[in-house]
């Protein structure tokens, strides 16, 4: 069976080890999305998937790509176009605290263009 999903694809930065902004001067990154998580696990269950999406004419969409292609899922339905990836920024709560996510330059992404 082949699976195709449609969706955006993110970078998410994140600091490690719990900390919030304000305590680091280096955050992690990696890209994902709704989509791409899901076409990942069935990739990884045996399925065949493709992910159809559009991605910025530059590194940041070429090193997202290459992302997709490190994660079995298909990358032929991309469309590179534009300069702007969508970010988010994901600070992992730790007891009492929740997690946060803030959103930037999602408006202006390669996907929403």
């Amino acid at each position: 069976m082949k699976i195709l999903a449609f969706g955006e694809i993110m970078m998410r930065l994140n600091p490690s080890s719990f900390k919030t902004l304000t305590q680091i001067d280096s955050l992690d990154f990696s890209f994902t999305g709704t989509g791409l998580n899901i076409l990942a696990g069935l990739a990884e269950n045996g399925f065949v998937t493709s992910m159809l999406t559009a991605l910025p004419d530059n590194n940041l969409g070429r090193a997202a790509a290459a992302n997709i292609r490190k994660l079995n899922v298909l990358d032929q339905g991309i469309h590179y176009e534009g300069n702007h990836l969508g970010i988010y920024i994901l600070e992992l709560g730790y007891g009492g605290r929740p997690s946060e996510v803030t959103y930037l330059d999602r408006a202006h992404s390669s996907f929403n263009e």
